[in-house]
Parts: C-alpha cells; structure tokens; sequence
C-alpha cells in the first residue's frame, strides 16, 4: 500500500457518500442473551476503541473484554460498518477486529485523514482518522487538559499521523477493505491491502455485558 504523510476534515462542496446505520456504540449483550452465537474470550487489542463517553477514559469496548461472534455471517450478509472477526493475512497476529468499509471493485483512497469511496466522501464516523473515539482537535484538548505541558510531543505525533495519505486503489473481487475505529492503533487494510472474504470468520454482534477484564490475554486461534 503506498502510504504518505501529507487537517483531517474534506471540502463540503465534494459528494459524500453517508452511513445512517450504524452506531458508534457497540452492542452490550447479557450472558443469557448469546445462544447460538460464539464467545471470543478477551480480545487482546485496542485498535477498535471507538466509543466512549466524554471526557470519560477509563470506559472499554472490546479491548479487554469477552466479544459475541456471530459465525453464521457470508458474503451476501456483509454491510459497510459491520465490524468482522478475521484472520490476519501473512501474519502471525492471528485473528483481529476490523470495519468493512469497502467491497470488490469498489475504488478506495485516503486523503489527509479522511476515506473516499469511488471518488466520494466517506462521512461517517468510521470514515476519517479518529483516536479512542476522538478526533484530532477534541483528542489534543483533552491531552492539554489532562497532561497539560507534557502532551507536546505526543500531539504532535498524533498531527503527523492524522494527515496520512494512500493512492487510489480498486479492491479486487471476492476481497475487502478493512479499516479499525482507532488509526494509531491499527493494523488493517492500510497496512496489509484488501481482505480476502474467506479470511473473514464472524462479524461482531458485540461484547459480553459486564466489568472488563483486568489481565492481558490473547484470544484463540
């Protein structure tokens, strides 16, 4: 993938291409509610921490909690937003948590931060550079407000990675583009191309109600 550091944000006169379904905020799912679907025990990462109440850093979505998989999921179920559960291709991270944004022989380009889609723009939440839910501007004072003069470096770390750039590419058949909520935390699409759908094994349907877990483990293989 030809990536390049070019604010995060798009002209308002250029097409926009909208998502009115899908939530910021992931399902929480009672234990006596999972029948028929698949328990992930702890996810490991925290590349899909998307939503938190404000000002409030101490709330997790999946990092660290038990996800609910719905296996029953194939190519003619996925939507833009789903979130799946996949396998990493040529990697040795295993599986992972990633939202589809695009699908085969749609064109896919990242401009300073922010997702096109056959030359449109993609204006929703998942659809431009974000950090625990945040973007640049809200990220940086809210740094200032709790760090204060030490979060100089690391604002301007995060000003560098939101200006991120990629080429227009055509997913191909058969594959699609993933991207996680968080982009200083990710690895998807961006970095390892379009997503063969047979590498896809469930899509999210949420995570376990209840308190996170305090120890680090990895999930199954």
């Amino acid at each position: 993938m030809l990536l390049a550091i070019s604010a995060c944000s798009f002209n308002r006169d250029e097409e926009v291409m909208m998502d009115w379904h899908t939530s910021p905020k992931p399902q929480a799912i009672m234990p006596g509610n999972i029948a028929g679907k698949t328990v992930v025990r702890q996810y490991a990462y925290n590349n899909m921490e998307n939503w938190r109440p404000y000002g409030n850093q101490k709330c997790r979505v999946f990092y660290r909690r038990d996800i609910v998989v719905d296996f029953d999921y194939g190519d003619k179920d996925m939507s833009r937003g789903d979130i799946v559960y996949h396998v990493v291709p040529g990697s040795v991270r295993g599986h992972r948590l990633s939202r589809i944004v695009a699908f085969g022989e749609e064109r896919v380009r990242i401009k300073e931060g922010q997702l096109y889609i056959n030359g449109k723009v993609l204006d929703t939440f998942y659809g431009r550079f974000q950090h625990k839910g945040m973007d640049l501007k809200q990220y940086i004072d809210l740094r200032k407000r709790i760090d204060r003069d030490k979060s100089e470096a690391h604002v301007m770390r995060m000003k560098k990675q939101c200006k991120v750039n990629m080429r227009e590419i055509i997913v191909p058949q058969g594959h699609v583009f993933v991207v996680d909520d968080d982009w200083v935390n990710a690895y998807d699409s961006k970095q390892f191309g379009a997503l063969p759908t047979e590498y896809i094994k469930g899509k999210v349907i949420g995570y376990v109600a209840g308190k996170e877990q305090k120890h680090k483990k990895n999930i199954p293989l």
